[in-house]
């Protein structure tokens, strides 16, 4: 008989054969619950598809939570992606009942984090759809008039509200106004002279809302934030003690974006008994507050210096500040301000220029893989075709580019760096049309607006508003405002800086990532490449003008682990190493071809090379070890450029013609890069010990294909996306001659 005196300690195995271990939430012991990678996406499905119970939501988010501040604290790398997918699957579920205010509670905050680190960058509109994707669904117009007496319910609609009209959720902007209305309508026929608590008419746990929109999105005249102001003094009249209302009032009067109503809201505060934490904290989540606070403090330094809540203010001028412009803003300040500054004070200053420096030394870390997220999840992966096309008011004629990939090989880098790459452009272009903004072509790239020069042909800096930098996220295309406007004909030079990011899955084109195990050692290979004939585009690698007909010349340089080779469309000038595991590879600038048609490709490669009889340098590359199996590509290379090049009786104009065979690929076939054809392995390379006549038909044919479109297509090139049934056509055509030319003998068998 088995008693729990003489019960022996449980086995637990060091392998468990269920990786799922099933508690309950309730229970009296509570122990963190933290999943592996494929777990937490199952959990996150099923909350999709058909809900968990709330307090299994609940613990998901404390714990991923808990998870990052104990990797933090440790020192150990992390990633914001689980915590990412939790916030936007919670409230993404088939429940019809009353959303929670608890778990609210809990994700709120979260969220309010990431948009903290966006608000004050040119990404900033990535904020209102990361609170519609996740809360776009539970989000429904009877919010705003449906009475209830759960506590659940209204708590909900009182701490929910005022994000949801911030953010643009569903049509909460919209409707807050309309309720707005209703309590001016309430009031005035009332004949209120004495605030809103006893004439508004709408339930006290959705004002806060309503006013914030009424403020956020005013009329021209500004009548709705008059109205505020008169309420406000109403009600702090007559009612100074039941607080809730005149604060609901401040706190929605907060919410206005306009200068001089800002600065109205900022008087108001300095002379409110309230907390300033409380009162100050309300312009954290305002886009525009902080310059605001700025620009009053510079006007009236006296009394914001003295102010006794002079943390509070500095706390929200600066919360959103993690740039190095915001930094040297800051200290400008904080040096014109020293004369009239106690020794607290400066203590103070202090306190925040330090934030600022820890802000952009945290983002400089982890903004490359939570912007990651945002595009993965937020922004359209890419168009085929992207639709709408840019003005045609300036023509480039030059991209000096300098591209780092960071992939595993020789090269050290932050963990948190992994399959991004940075970017640097020097566009130079001339003007067709006079012109107050320069429109280019950038997709998925996380861009400095404080690197953005614009400089004319003498190298002089023309100012532009970088604060007005603008992404149109659907269509790939950046805005940027110049003060004064550009004149026809004359050129100009565009620097800017950049991160991007490298698609770990070959199947989007853009900038991939490849994989390769060789045969020598079993080891695991990778290998950088582009893909940009469809898809995320070139804007995805370089800031452009990304439409075949804007053919320019490029300059390329790749800087790489120096134990991998560097390819690109041009043949290479040198490779410079440094000591810490890096190199460079620089390569001579091309004639002009479309943007479509750049590439480059790093990995650790082997090759066997050739020259035509026309002479033609041409290279087959691929993999180490494998490059044994393109002999027979490299003879198909060769003879296709002789034959292209006698029957049209017009030169390869470039000096080499490089292969790369690739594991992966975005597609099966290959892709006719100028000067760099980069395809699957299996239609490029064979192994002649066990070809059959079919397959050895099919890589020819494939080779000669992207050999015909160095002419056609490459050399010669469509103006629009609509034509490239011209490019195909040419290329299908005249491989059978270029094949049949390389291999006379075979010509009954094709």
């Amino acid at each position: 008989m088995l008693t729990f005196s003489n019960i022996g300690p449980i086995p637990c195995p060091y392998k468990a054969r269920n990786r799922w271990h099933v508690v309950s939430y309730a229970s009296a012991t509570y122990g963190r619950v933290f999943y592996d990678d494929e777990s937490l996406k199952s959990v996150l499905e099923k909350i999709r598809s058909e809900d968990v119970p709330l307090g299994v939501k609940i613990t998901l988010v404390g714990d991923e939570v808990a998870l990052i501040e104990r990797q933090e604290t440790k020192g150990l790398p992390y990633s914001y992606d689980r915590l990412l997918n939790v916030l936007t699957s919670v409230y993404n579920t088939p429940a019809t009942e009353d959303p929670s205010f608890t778990l609210a509670d809990l994700v709120l905050p979260q969220m309010e984090f990431f948009a903290s680190l966006l608000r004050d960058s040119i990404d900033a509109p990535l904020i209102n759809r990361f609170f519609n994707k996740a809360f776009g669904k539970i989000y429904r117009p009877s919010l705003w008039t449906e009475e209830t007496r759960a506590w659940n319910a209204n708590a909900f609609k009182y701490a929910f509200l005022p994000y949801a009209v911030k953010h643009g959720v569903g049509n909460a902007p919209d409707m807050a106004k309309e309720i707005y209305k209703t309590i001016q309508t309430n009031c005035v026929s009332r004949q209120s002279n004495n605030g809103t608590s006893w004439c508004a008419g709408v339930p006290t746990d959705i004002r806060r809302g309503a006013y914030c929109g009424a403020a956020k999105y005013d009329n021209e005249i500004a009548s709705n934030f008059v109205s505020l102001m008169n309420f406000y003094s109403g009600e702090v009249q007559v009612n100074p003690y039941f607080f809730q209302e005149y604060r609901a009032l401040m706190e929605g009067m907060a919410c206005t974006e306009r200068a001089s109503q800002l600065r109205t809201v900022i008087r108001l505060f300095l002379s409110s008994p309230l907390k300033p934490t409380m009162v100050f904290g309300w312009l954290k989540t305002n886009p525009k507050a902080s310059d605001a606070l700025y620009l009053y403090m510079k006007s009236k330094p006296d009394l914001v210096v003295q102010y006794e809540g002079l943390s509070a203010y500095l706390d929200a001028m600066t919360y959103n500040w993690r740039s190095t412009r915001r930094l040297q803003q800051f200290m400008e300040l904080h040096e014109k301000l020293v004369p009239k500054m106690s020794n607290a004070t400066k203590n103070i200053f202090t306190k925040y220029e330090k934030r600022i420096r820890t802000n952009i030394e945290w983002s400089n870390k982890h903004m490359p893989a939570i912007m990651r997220w945002m595009y993965d999840n937020l922004v359209v992966i890419g168009q085929d075709p992207w639709r709408k096309r840019l003005p045609g008011k300036i023509t480039p004629e030059l991209y000096d580019v300098e591209i780092t990939p960071y992939i595993p090989g020789s090269g050290k880098y932050s963990v948190y760096r992994n399959l991004t790459f940075d970017g640097k452009v020097k566009m130079t272009f001339t003007v067709k049309e006079e012109t107050s903004e320069i429109v280019v072509n950038a997709h998925r790239l996380l861009i400095d607006t404080d690197s953005v020069v614009l400089q004319n042909n003498r190298n002089e800096r023309i100012e532009i508003s970088t604060t007005e930098i603008s992404k149109d996220y659907d269509n790939g295309i950046l805005t940027i405002p110049v003060a004064s406007k550009l004149s026809p004909g004359n050129s100009y030079h565009l620097l800017i800086s950049y991160y991007g990011f490298i698609f770990d899955k070959p199947f989007h084109q853009g900038p991939d990532i490849n994989y390769n195990f060789y045969e020598f050692n079993g080891k695991q290979g990778w290998i950088f490449t582009t893909d940009f004939e469809g898809g995320p585009g070139s804007r995805s690698l370089l800031v452009c003008c990304d439409e075949p007909a804007y053919k320019a010349k490029f300059e390329i340089s790749v800087r790489h682990p120096a134990d991998m080779t560097a390819l690109s469309n041009m043949i290479n000038t040198g490779t410079v190493v440094s000591k810490d595991g890096w190199a460079v590879t620089s390569f001579q600038q091309s004639p002009v071809m479309s943007s479509y048609l750049l590439a480059i490709c790093v990995g650790h490669f082997a090759s066997l090379s050739a020259v035509s009889e026309s002479g033609v340098l041409v290279r087959a590359f691929s993999w180490t070890g494998m490059e044994k199996y393109a002999d027979f590509s490299l003879k198909v290379m060769a003879g296709a450029v002789d034959y292209m090049t006698k029957y049209f009786k017009y030169d390869f104009p470039l000096s080499k013609l490089d292969m790369v065979a690739l594991p992966q690929h975005a597609d099966t076939g290959a892709m006719e890069n100028w000067g760099l054809i980069l395809g699957n392995y299996k239609s490029l390379m064979v192994d002649m010990d066990y070809v059959d006549a079919n397959a050895l038909g099919r890589v020819a044919i494939v080779v000669a294909h992207e050999v015909v479109h160095q002419w056609f297509g490459d050399l010669v090139t469509l103006d629009w996306w609509s034509d490239i049934f011209l490019n195909e056509g040419f290329a299908q055509y005249w491989s059978h001659y270029g094949m049949t030319y390389t291999f006379p003998e075979q010509v009954g068998y094709m």
